[in-house]
């Protein structure tokens, strides 16, 4: 029986960037760990800064991670 909540297998792994994880530490980690599909939050910081850190770290782990923007403001 598959736990509650849990994704169905193959399915990707999406990932919030936000302030806690948005540093090139942060998101290596993010990508070593299987992150598929990185979602950047305009509001939060500069896009070009975290696309750029989402493609180095991705280059390092030999590894394609999408990147999903949303320009959306949450209240």
């Amino acid at each position: 029986m598959k736990p509650r909540g849990a994704a169905p297998a193959g399915a990707p792994g999406v990932c919030a960037l936000g302030p806690e994880v948005a540093t090139d530490a942060g998101i290596e980690d993010l990508v070593t760990s299987g992150m598929d599909i990185a979602r950047m939050n305009f509001s939060h910081a500069d896009h070009r800064a975290g696309y750029e850190r989402v493609r180095a770290a991705d280059a390092r782990a030999s590894r394609t991670v999408g990147i999903l923007a949303v320009a959306t403001n949450w209240p």
